[in-house]
């Protein structure tokens, strides 16, 4: 019977070993994947518990506690850390896995939890199978099993209880390696264009601090700005836009060209987006039309009329979106994303 029990552990446990080496990748296959193998481990649970209670009635733990009660306990709790600190280092797999770039011990610890949920059922099974096969027990090492027992279990343990502690540790020595990563893409953008790229893609506010320094202190700077609004491209030109509400520049009067080149940019992104009916809101990620407007107020107040004929363009487009298909789930928030554009352009129109 235990013998039958621990080949069926197994070969539970080798149906895990792909599933925990290589996750599945894509939506589809994540989600199977994650099925089977939550499927998997519950099998291997039943089974490790019922292995446990088979040797625990023939007295494979009668060296825990004279006394059954306290026994059974013992046995419990041995059993409850090796499938907890298991089921842990399963979960927080992908968190710890190739993302992560923690390094020296922190990195070393993060494998161990990346891996745990392969050697903490394996030193089980090895312990097991020796609790079985008292030849081979003796043959090894009449002790060697206790060991394994206590130890995948305290690993278990430390694991239930330090897991959040620990991940924050590892963490914090991945962010600095990204922080000291960022640092160095920084120090390689030379020009302003591709400094105001980096804007873009960080989101840590001192590594923001450090490149709009960077930006402050370079030669001719508003031509620089002024040249770069005029490649129309819609990724950078709002940040480019915060840059100057924030920091003034000198001759607002050489931002009509630009401006208006950029707001036919706009109608034409929100062209691209309301026209076409099986585009959801995520066709509003890079129509960015809040920051060209702050700008406008600052330099230009109540002088509407050189952007007027634009700014119409666009409160026409946003009047005039093709009807949603049935299948798109956000029209309810596409609409609204939209209506807030609208009030937008019309309040600029109507001089408010």
């Amino acid at each position: 019977m235990a013998n039958l029990v621990l080949v069926l552990l197994c070969i539970t446990y080798l149906l895990l070993l792909p599933l925990q080496v290589e996750s599945p990748r894509g939506t589809g296959d994540q989600n199977v994947g994650i099925l089977i193998t939550f499927y998997v481990f519950i099998a291997f649970v039943a089974l490790s518990l019922i292995l446990t209670i088979v040797i625990a009635y023939k007295g494979g733990f009668d060296w825990i506690f004279n006394s059954t009660l306290w026994r059974t306990i013992g046995v419990g709790t041995l059993w409850l850390g090796m499938i907890g600190g298991m089921f842990l280092c399963m979960y927080y797999k992908a968190e710890l896995g190739v993302g992560n770039k923690s390094t020296g011990v922190m990195r070393m610890l993060a494998y161990l939890f990346y891996y745990g949920g392969l050697w903490l059922p394996l030193l089980m099974i090895v312990a097991y199978f020796s609790m079985i096969n008292p030849d081979v027990r003796f043959a090894l090492s009449p002790n060697g099993y206790k060991t394994f027992l206590v130890l995948c279990s305290v690993i278990g343990f430390i694991t239930i209880a330090a897991n959040a502690p620990i991940r924050k540790l590892i963490s914090s020595n991945s962010d600095a390696f990204y922080f000291n990563l960022a640092l160095k893409e920084i120090e390689k953008a030379k020009t302003v264009e591709e400094q105001f790229w980096l804007t873009t893609k960080l989101t840590d506010d001192s590594l923001l601090t450090i490149v709009y320094n960077k930006i402050k202190d370079q030669p001719n700077l508003e031509d620089e700005l002024i040249r770069i609004l005029m490649l129309n491209n819609q990724f950078i030109f709002s940040n480019v836009y915060d840059y100057m509400y924030n920091h003034s520049i000198e001759r607002p009067e050489r931002l009509l060209e630009p401006i208006n080149l950029n707001l036919t940019r706009i109608n034409t992104q929100i062209q691209g987006t309301t026209l076409a009916p099986w585009v959801g809101v995520e066709g509003f990620e890079h129509v960015k039309i809040e920051p060209i407007l702050r700008v406008m107020y600052k330099y230009f107040g109540e002088n509407r009329e050189p952007f007027r004929a634009n700014m119409l363009a666009i409160k026409h487009t946003l009047e005039t979106p093709k009807e949603r298909n049935q299948g798109n789930k956000d029209t309810k928030q596409f609409m609204e994303i939209l209506s807030e554009y609208k009030l937008e352009v019309e309040k600029w129109l109507d001089g408010q």
